[in-house]
């Protein structure tokens, strides 16, 4: 199923297909046993990351559940189902998504989509340098109906 987001689509089923292929694999941790941030790792493991490395925590500390969380490359066309990276799973509030990519992703920038297991609501962000973020956490303003992120 393809959600409407741009015109092109040259790039979507690159997208898709590096996706299917393993580009992205996942685990979700409690808060508690969240990965070390990235000043807290070992030389050789700081370097790796500095050099390109795309692989991110997300926390969800919304106060609700995630039913989708949709990463592409910025200048993939629409999002498709094979940008889930939860794949079926919920993201509950208080966990940690560790997003790890392989080492075949090369794009510079990438678009996050989110969509709330409650009602389907949904927010987005684009062009995220993911070689520069160790961390995304989501926050949700209930009083400005407004989802943003604080990104490390």
């Amino acid at each position: 199923m393809k959600l409407h987001r741009k015109t092109t689509t040259a790039l979507a089923l690159l997208s898709a297909a590096l996706l299917t292929a393993g580009v992205l694999r996942t685990h979700v941790t409690p808060v508690a046993a969240a990965a070390k941030p990235l000043g807290a790792m070992p030389a050789a493991g700081r370097a790796a990351a500095e050099a390109g490395d795309l692989d991110f925590d997300l926390l969800n500390k919304t106060g609700y559940s995630l039913k989708k969380v949709l990463i592409a490359p910025s200048a993939a066309p629409d999002w498709d189902e094979d940008d889930d990276v939860l794949k079926g799973r919920k993201l509950g509030d208080g966990e940690v998504l560790h997003i790890t990519f392989s080492p075949k992703a090369k794009a510079t920038k990438w678009d996050m989509k989110v969509v709330y297991s409650i009602d389907g609501s949904s927010h987005e962000w684009t062009e995220l340098k993911l070689d520069e973020i160790n961390k995304i956490t989501l926050f949700y303003n209930a009083d400005k109906d407004e989802t943003h992120a604080k990104i490390e």
